[in-house]
């Protein structure tokens, strides 16, 4: 279990690393989102990342949130998903299709791992935390 404080750091970890910096991080209160570029992507990522309104190039790939014990004091673990497939190659599916494209099995890692990366440079002491992954990853329909 971590206090409220951990999330905090990592926020302000993952500010320091935010997309407009370089980085491959977009932080918000209740979520880290990672987004990957042209050199750092997920195995198999196909498609031109581009800058559209960024300052650099990038495409979101997926986000980590906190997962609150019941009193919503203490982080029990951290929750992991990906969506970037859903909104990149099938613009045109309602919500139901949509989540067939969700937690491809290299995007789940490379956030995973980008979340690794995240935790270590803002506690180089700590073991890696529990994380929740997607226990079925899904697939892109073919």
């Amino acid at each position: 279990m971590y206090p409220r404080e951990t999330w905090r750091k990592l926020l302000r970890k993952a500010n320091d690393l935010d997309l407009n910096n370089g980085g491959y991080c977009d932080a918000r209160s209740g979520a880290i989102n990672f987004w990957c570029g042209p050199e750092n992507k997920p195995e198999g990522w196909t498609g031109e990342i581009e800058k559209p309104q960024l300052l650099y190039p990038r495409d979101y790939v997926g986000s980590v949130t906190p997962v609150w014990d019941e009193e919503g004091n203490l982080i029990s673990a951290f929750s992991l998903k990906s969506q970037n497939l859903a909104i990149k190659y099938a613009p045109e599916l309602d919500y139901r299709q949509k989540e067939l494209y969700e937690n491809r099995a290299e995007d789940l890692t490379w956030v995973n791992a980008e979340f690794h990366k995240l935790w270590q440079a803002t506690f180089p002491t700590l073991p890696k935390p529990k994380i929740k992954i997607p226990s079925k990853p899904k697939q892109k329909p073919q």
